[in-house]
């Protein structure tokens, strides 16, 4: 017998919801980097009407905010992808491999043999932005280049948005080494390392995500060959320019006074360069996502 008392059977069936496969990458971009700029800027603020942070927690509140990026990935990021269908394969091995590239190779490059801080110290504005990139800016981002081009392009690229993941898992790894190496070497206060933290993760993310531009093109569109070395270009071209400029502006101590105003400036231009060029990318991947609903599947 039918049963009349079922509403399925008395309202129309309604369309389910499409259930999207992949983790949604932007949004954990979106997320772990607000996080991030709130609490800068939050660590700013505090400083800037005056309150000093005790000497005795100085080291255990830059421990926790260099490793925060991290965290924050294993949980907007790593966590979620575990609970979708399709979830990345490699990106647990992406962040460890980027890590000890850094600490092995990476830094002590850039330490010990380009030693740019010292030949760079000097030099005007111009020559250190040319010197950082074309040193520190190549290396840095060609390691993270390589790792992901080893590990797994073509084969673990399904759509333009897994080369975000990657890049993006490739720039925490890498740049919490480098932060760590920071506050290792560099007693600071926590305003001044939230501040490095924040450009230091900003950048390295930039610099990963126009490579995965590169990278994505260059297997989804059959792009151009030379596409590949100028997204590299354009990426130790943001370090290039990001790492004096920071230091200049950081290289004042916070307060009710006239310094006030150089970290002041150094906070945004550090939140210029982490949301300006990230917006920008969005952009970019948007439009190439149209290009590809329109063509159609090959």
């Amino acid at each position: 017998m039918t049963n009349f008392s079922n509403p399925r059977l008395i309202t129309p069936p309604r369309e389910e919801e499409e259930i999207y496969p992949f983790r949604r990458v932007w949004r954990s971009i979106i997320i772990e980097n607000g996080t991030l700029i709130a609490i800068a800027m939050v660590l700013f603020g505090i400083t800037f009407l005056g309150f000093s942070f005790p000497q005795p927690i100085f080291m255990p509140l830059n421990i926790a905010l260099v490793l925060l990026p991290l965290a924050l990935w294993i949980i907007f990021s790593y966590l979620p992808e575990l609970r979708v269908q399709q979830p990345r394969q490699n990106l647990r091995l992406i962040i460890i491999l980027s890590a000890l590239v850094a600490n092995a190779i990476g830094y002590p490059i850039i330490r010990d043999i380009l030693q740019v801080n010292d030949w760079l110290a000097l030099a005007s504005a111009r020559d250190r932005i040319i010197g950082y990139t074309v040193s520190v800016g190549i290396l840095q981002e060609f390691l993270k280049y390589f790792i992901i081009r080893m590990m797994v392009w073509p084969h673990d690229l399904r759509n333009r948005y897994d080369s975000i993941a990657y890049g993006a898992a490739a720039a925490v790894g890498y740049a919490t080494v480098l932060n760590i190496q920071y506050i290792l070497e560099n007693p600071s206060s926590p305003e001044t390392v939230a501040i490095r933290v924040l450009g230091t993760v900003g950048m390295h993310l930039v610099g990963s995500t126009i490579v995965a531009y590169g990278l994505s093109e260059l297997w989804f569109s059959k792009a151009n060959l030379l596409l590949l070395p100028f997204t590299l270009i354009l990426a130790a071209l943001i370090e290039g320019i990001s790492i004096p400029l920071r230091a200049g502006f950081n290289n004042a101590a916070l307060g009710l006074t006239i310094s006030a105003t150089r970290p002041l400036f150094a906070l945004a231009f550090t939140l210029i360069v982490s949301v300006g060029p990230m917006a920008a990318m969005y952009f970019l991947f948007n439009v190439a996502e149209s290009r590809d609903e329109q063509i159609g599947p090959s």
